[in-house]
């Protein structure tokens, strides 16, 4: 995490600063942008539209369409396969309108691209600075094989329903904008950073996996409290309902003393094996449990 960003006076006067005058959200993420905790020198890093949504307090379908609006004025270009952002005058403020040769500084721009993931906006950053600040890459050999992203506002038809067979075939879910609404990753994710699990990541396989078998929302914000008390992070969240829903498949309902099993074997049943997991847990660290039979239920004991 950078420690501290210059931002120019001159973005509420510029080009960008004029076309955006009067519209605060396009204003509070251009330059959320500019001073994220995940931004870099380059301008170029990972930023899902969830980050910009939960840090700023704008609502996930206003961050998106605000994402759009500063990529039709030329701020930022944004790869969605990657979730990367490339702000494209960042590293004029952050570095310099140019380096000369021999400067220091090249060689450790340089490593910090070498580290980058290859995306197409990596690409972009070097096709815009390779010759301002001579860093020496054969732009014709480093362009991605794949043709670059398209931006958002060209994608929402074709992201919808690929969006749907990328579930179908894989259940990697994304924390991509879907009719103005957060994916059920995304959810999960939001409710984990209000908790205060920070380290996030909606397109992680094993949440998608989860996911896909019916973890329930509510076996999520259980784990992140346990992890959020005992100081672990979003890693420690998945393998707590990993664990306890495989608990619940090996004991065949037979979860915890005294608990029956469910009366099926269908969606329903499984509900009832891992609401008996988690709410049953819980209660036992409280002294007190309730069965629940069909349906996850949390009753908490009455004053008196």
């Amino acid at each position: 995490m950078r420690e501290y960003g210059q931002i120019s006076p001159q973005f509420w006067i510029g080009e960008t600063g004029k076309k955006i005058r009067g519209n605060a959200d396009a204003q509070i993420i251009a330059l959320y942008l500019m001073t994220s905790p995940h931004s870099h020198m380059t301008g170029v890093f990972h930023c899902p539209v969830l980050y910009m949504s939960y840090e700023t307090g704008i609502p996930f379908e206003g961050a998106s369409k605000e994402l759009r609006r500063l990529i039709e004025v030329g701020f930022c270009e944004y790869d969605e396969p990657s979730e990367t952002v490339f702000v494209i005058k960042m590293a004029m403020y952050q570095i310099g309108e140019s380096l000369k040769q021999g400067d220091n500084r090249i060689a450790g721009l340089k490593k910090e691209l070498q580290k980058m993931p290859e995306t197409s906006m990596k690409h972009r950053f070097i096709e815009i600075y390779n010759d301002d600040f001579c860093l020496g890459f054969d732009v014709k050999n480093t362009s991605p094989s794949e043709a670059p992203s398209k931006p958002l506002g060209s994608q929402e038809q074709e992201q919808e329903q690929e969006q749907e067979q990328e579930q179908e075939k894989t259940h990697t879910v994304e924390a991509t904008e879907k009719k103005g609404k957060p994916t059920p990753a995304a959810s999960v994710c939001l409710e984990l950073k209000k908790i205060g699990i920070v380290d996030v990541n909606p397109s992680h396989p094993k949440l998608g996996s989860l996911i896909k078998a019916g973890a329930m929302l509510d076996e999520f914000i259980y784990a992140a409290r346990t992890a959020k008390d005992r100081g672990k992070g979003f890693a420690y969240v998945l393998g707590v309902v990993e664990g306890r829903r495989n608990e619940a498949a090996q004991t065949g309902g037979f979860v915890g003393k005294n608990q029956r099993s469910p009366p099926s074997h269908g969606k329903q049943a499984m509900i009832a094996v891992i609401g008996n997991s988690i709410f049953g847990h819980r209660d036992k660290e409280k002294g007190y449990e309730r069965e629940v039979d069909g349906t996850a239920e949390f009753f908490g004991r009455e004053a008196g």
